[in-house]
């Protein structure tokens, strides 16, 4: 449905402009215009980031829910505890702000929108220990 809405908007939009007497030519370049920062636009006023093709293309889900997996893995001749685990996330939240951006949907389309690092800390961490590790991809469903 949200395609066709936007379709309509641009074709709307064309013959608006064709009405008030510009050429073809400034008409397909005010469309590609539109179709390319559009998007930018509506973060900007929601208060959002925009999300690049890429991410788009690359984002994954299941119908539960999306997630990004990081992994700490120390080496030498201590384990990492949980509070350094913790610190080490900090630290990496810290270095990658993309890792607090949570996805918003507006007409089908795809925003970022910034937690803070608590909210980012209460929704992604997890400290699992022994047998409640997450070992296979039937662990990674239930614990999802």
């Amino acid at each position: 449905m949200y395609p066709v809405l936007k379709l309509l908007v641009l074709i709307a939009y064309a013959c608006a402009l064709y009405y008030l007497g510009f050429s073809r030519f400034i008409i397909f370049l005010c469309c590609l215009a539109l179709i390319g920062l559009y998007q930018r636009a509506i973060a900007a006023c929601m208060g959002w980031i925009y999300m690049p093709p890429m991410d788009q293309a690359c984002f994954v889900s299941t119908s539960k829910s999306h997630v990004n997996y990081m992994s700490f893995t120390g080496f030498g001749g201590g384990v990492l505890g949980e509070e350094d685990c913790l610190k080490l996330y900090r630290d990496t939240l810290r270095m990658h702000p993309k890792l607090t951006y949570k996805v918003e949907t507006l007409g089908g389309d795809m925003y970022y929108g910034k937690m803070s690092e608590e909210e980012a800390m209460e929704k992604a961490y997890v400290y699992l220990k022994g047998d409640k590790a997450v070992r296979t991809q039937h662990d990674i469903d239930c614990f999802v």
